[in-house]
């Protein structure tokens, strides 16, 4: 159950390759966009750090379920930055 964390800047492709690997392996793609979008949040701007705290946390808490059911996610956001990207192999 491989995490694959996609890198790149926005309309690089991510999330096309994402949906490939999705579709290859059965896998669940964990989204920071498509959380934001299923809460009502995608396109109001700059969120405010509660928001984006419980984005965090609802990103997290997929990532960890999606794993302990034995399933490969496929991690689709920006993640340009190391430490960011990193966390999701400390989870």
């Amino acid at each position: 159950m491989p995490v694959y964390i996609m890198r790149g800047p926005s309309g690089s492709g991510k999330s096309m390759r994402g949906r490939k690997l999705r579709d290859a392996t059965n896998g669940v793609i964990v989204s920071r966009d498509i959380i934001r979008q299923s809460l009502g949040m995608l396109g109001k701007g700059v969120l405010g750090t509660v928001d984006e705290r419980l984005v965090t946390s609802m990103e997290m808490d997929m990532l960890r379920r999606a794993v302990r059911e034995g399933r490969d996610v496929i991690v689709d956001n920006t993640n340009l930055n190391n430490s960011r990207a990193a966390q999701y192999a400390t989870q």
